[in-house]
């Protein structure tokens, strides 16, 4: 993979994770969020938010590695 696939398949990861935190905000549930349970809910809404975008940061991270190994040498 050359220097631009890298950066466009981390552009094409990071965009991915985005919008899958864009929806999971859509989700969000103001009265919960503003609830006496707030705390307990706000962990709940973290945690569900990592397991959407975690494929997409661990392949972008990977990527991004590799592409500054490619780069430093």
């Amino acid at each position: 993979m050359n220097l631009r696939e890298h950066v466009r398949r981390v552009q094409l990861l990071e965009n991915a994770a985005a919008g899958k935190a864009g929806m999971r905000f859509r989700l969000l549930e103001e009265d919960k969020l503003l609830g006496s349970g707030h705390v307990k809910y706000i962990k709940k809404y973290v945690s569900l938010l990592e397991a959407d975008i975690a494929k997409e940061v661990l392949q972008s991270a990977k990527l991004g590695k590799e592409l500054f190994n490619a780069i430093t040498k």
